[in-house]
């Protein structure tokens, strides 16, 4: 039985693309870009919503927030969830932004669809990141990023990044030709018998008017909330293209939910500014 679509919920609250430069002074004016900031972040052990955990002395998003700003986009948007008073009241203490409240912990697909309804008439793209994941991005990298998009003329985007050895992240699969075919959570990908060694590093970005159109038709998973993630899916299903933008320096996406991972994080980010690389 289909669940009660996003809206309900709300009311009750391709192909590699290689990297090349572009000034964003000129489509960034149609663009915006919104960051998941509501989790908890339960495996942190912490009363502290997760990110304002910090790295080399600055809450996580922080950096973030830094990198985006430096794009120069029309519009910037921090979804917050738990805590949030105490997220915005620190967020503000570094960077302006216009905060979106998602109530209730439906998922990274229920916290862009509370996004949607705040974006500017004028903004035709969006940019979406994780703000647990995505303080090592390099501005240029995101440029890249966008250009790329823009460049294929799909409907998504996402940024992907190839691992080696053992993980128990969840997996991108493609087809013989190299194009996308589908995305798989961890359980469902270590129990398909598929080989894959890439996987989503929780950036993407959308045709707004396509995103508007489809984001509804995200279904209420087993754990209760909706998966951004299932929109390439969709996406795949109706033969709309789908980008994959593959990171080139492997050491730009960290994912930080435990304790052990934050302390890599830290260790990283001390280690790049040490080297002038911030």
């Amino acid at each position: 039985m289909r669940s009660p679509p996003l809206e309900d919920q709300a009311s009750k609250l391709g192909r590699v693309i290689l990297p090349f430069v572009m000034n964003l002074k000129s489509s960034g004016k149609n663009t915006a870009a919104v960051i998941l900031a509501g989790g908890k972040g339960k495996r942190m052990a912490s009363k502290l919503p997760k990110v304002l955990h910090k790295i080399a002395g600055q809450p996580m998003i922080y950096y973030t927030l830094q990198t985006i700003n430096k794009l120069d986009l029309a519009q910037l948007c921090v979804v917050v969830g738990y805590r949030s008073e105490l997220v915005k009241k620190r967020i503000a203490t570094f960077s302006e932004c216009e905060f979106i409240l998602q109530n209730d912990p439906l998922g990274t697909g229920h916290a862009v669809h509370c996004a949607l309804n705040k974006l500017n008439h004028k903004i035709t793209t969006i940019l979406v990141t994780n703000g647990d994941d995505s303080a090592f991005y390099s501005p240029q990298t995101l440029i890249n990023f966008i250009s790329s998009h823009k460049k294929s003329k799909a409907v998504i985007s996402m940024v992907t990044l190839l691992i080696s050895g053992e993980n128990k992240l969840g997996r991108i699969i493609r087809d013989k030709e190299g194009n996308f075919q589908q995305i798989l959570e961890a359980a469902k990908y270590f129990s398909s018998g598929l080989q894959s060694n890439e996987i989503n590093c929780g950036a993407y970005i959308f045709d707004v008017k396509w995103l508007k159109q489809n984001i509804d038709k995200i279904l209420l998973n087993e754990a209760g909330e909706y998966y951004l993630t299932d929109l390439l899916n969709i996406a795949h299903q109706n033969h709309h293209t789908i980008n994959l933008f593959q990171l080139v320096k492997k050491n730009e996406w960290i994912g930080i939910n435990t304790r052990k991972e934050l302390k890599y994080a830290n260790q990283e980010m001390r280690r790049k500014t040490n080297a002038g690389k911030i």
